[in-house]
């Protein structure tokens, strides 16, 4: 009997660690379904909604952290104009930093 529960055991744990890179990927990508929606918070009285681009690139740095500015713009489709000023702007609102020139959602 203990050999069946050792051989489950080492079952699951293989089956577990297999499947840790898909349960990281969803959380990714429900963070990024989030972001597609999120409001920020300016004023205690006014809130703005994140515009089109900005959702793209908050999207996209969810997903693929530690790209530069240029790679997010590869993947995007988004001009690097138009990140150099959503980008800083998402960084200012909290919802991405920047470390080393790559962008990454900021610690939880």
């Amino acid at each position: 009997m203990p050999d069946l529960v050792d051989e489950a055991i080492t079952q699951f744990t293989d089956r577990a660690r297999e499947l840790r890179p898909h349960v990281d990927e969803m959380e990714r990508l429900e963070r990024a379904i989030e972001a597609l929606d999120t409001t920020i918070p300016v004023l205690p009285s006014r809130r703005r909604k994140l515009g089109k681009r900005a959702q793209q690139a908050l999207a996209y740095v969810i997903t693929h952290p530690g790209e530069t500015t240029k790679e997010i713009s590869q993947g995007t489709g988004i001009q690097v104009g138009t990140l150099n000023h959503s980008l800083p702007r998402l960084a200012q609102d909290g919802l991405v930093v920047v470390r080393r020139g790559k962008w990454h959602e900021p610690a939880s």
